[in-house]
């Protein structure tokens, strides 16, 4: 999900604008090496002081169970320890099967979500008793992949894709919880105009490690855009701390823009530099222009 009203390249555009030889705002203290001013008492709701912990992801056995046997092991590890559970029933004829197995199931994708997820292998046609759970999933179909997300949860079918990262990506759909609803919810408010109350839903999402890269982008996107500009240094940096190369330079093109409005106009073209190093085209105009400014 894209930032709410994130337009990065009008944004970066007051870095150094065209026909400009300075920034848009004039240099701050940090130019001069002097201490910033504070910001106005408003910016605090952008702190990260009070970002929820992100929690501790429960452990899981490495290894694939088998069988039916399997399952009701894997079930016992589900219900002590609230982890999700993946089942795949699959076929010794069936060559799709074999594909998943041979290519999904060992890859670096696949081995990252099984650091957090349960993982049962069943052959349908192996015994009586795998035939039987297979009928009791009703499965009619090889591969056939289910994901039970918490402990009394309904199995929800995954599509295998089309390679290892698109269906890691229908598992990681399948497992969104509340911090998914949070971020939704944040971003809409944020659309909507509704700051105030779109703040802490942002800062809530970004509890899970997965979504905090783009809650705090949308939380650094407000600070901006309510001139909070310190503020946004530090959820930027924050970013780039979970992700250095978020969305391909993004990162470090916003962070540079929150530098150069505080008057670090080196910051900002370090910055600059490095979202042109990832490919970020915004990023390669500013760092020219600020190279220019410097002048």
């Amino acid at each position: 999900m894209a930032p709410p009203a994130a337009d990065a390249p009008a944004l970066a555009a007051e870095i150094a604008p065209e026909g400009q030889s300075a920034p848009a705002r004039e240099p701050g203290p940090l130019a001069t090496g002097a201490t910033p001013a504070a910001e106005p008492a408003s910016c605090g709701i952008y702190s990260l002081d009070d970002l929820p912990s992100a929690p501790r992801p429960p452990s899981v056995s490495s290894e694939w169970h088998e069988g039916a046997s399997g399952f009701r092991r894997a079930s016992a590890e589900q219900a002590s320890s609230g982890a999700p559970l993946l089942l795949l029933f699959h076929v010794q004829w069936c060559p799709y099967c074999r594909q998943f197995i041979g290519e999904v199931v060992p890859s670096p994708e696949m081995r990252a979500l099984g650091e957090r997820v349960i993982k049962v292998k069943v052959d349908a046609e192996a015994s009586a008793d795998d035939a039987e759970l297979a009928k009791r999933f009703s499965v009619k179909s090889y591969p056939t992949l289910l994901l039970i997300a918490a402990p009394g949860r309904a199995p929800v079918r995954i599509s295998r894709g089309a390679s290892p990262r698109e269906f890691v990506d229908n598992c990681e759909r399948a497992l969104a919880g509340p911090a998914r609803e949070h971020l939704d919810k944040g971003v809409s408010l944020s659309r909507s105009g509704a700051v105030a109350a779109a703040v802490p839903e942002l800062k809530a999402a970004a509890g899970d490690p997965k979504l905090a890269p783009v809650a705090l982008d949308s939380l650094g996107v407000l600070a901006l855009g309510a001139n909070c500009d310190a503020s946004a240094v530090a959820i930027y940096g924050r970013v780039l701390e979970l992700d250095p190369s978020y969305q391909g330079g993004r990162g470090y093109l916003l962070h540079g823009l929150a530098r150069a409005r505080s008057g670090d106009a080196s910051g900002a073209l370090e910055d600059a530099k490095r979202a042109c190093d990832l490919g970020n085209q915004e990023g390669c105009k500013a760092a020219g222009k600020l190279r220019t400014a410097a002048r």
